[in-house]
């Protein structure tokens, strides 16, 4: 997987100081965050207004970890939820798509040892 897909390289670069190990601390907590299991059953359950409050947190946590692919999937779903409305099947698969992309990445940068920051 091309990293620099799913990561915005230089905002985590400048996010973390360039500090590769700091970013990895993070980064490799971020797969025991459960507040995407959360949002898929909050989803699932038409619960809007506590489903737009965890979307909108991850967000912002995708958004912290410069994870890119992640956050603009995370974008529509949150506006639609903070418009008291349900997202559409294309988007909730979409975000599971990400949010699975990001893991397998995230994997494969632990199991290989990659240095991010340069």
């Amino acid at each position: 997987m091309e990293i620099s897909n799913y990561i915005d390289l230089e905002d985590a670069a400048e996010r973390f100081m360039k500090n590769d190990d700091l970013f990895k601390k993070f980064l490799f907590r971020f797969p025991a965050e459960e507040g995407f299991h959360d949002l898929f059953n909050l989803l699932d359950e038409g619960k809007i207004e506590e489903a737009f409050k965890v979307a909108h947190s991850l967000k912002g946590v995708a958004a912290n970890l410069a994870l890119k692919s992640l956050n603009e999937a995370l974008k529509p779903i949150s506006d639609i939820l903070k418009a008291k409305a349900m997202p559409g099947e294309d988007e909730i698969n979409r975000l599971k798509d990400a949010y699975e992309d990001v893991l397998q990445l995230i994997v494969e940068i632990e199991l290989e040892g990659k240095t991010l920051f340069s």
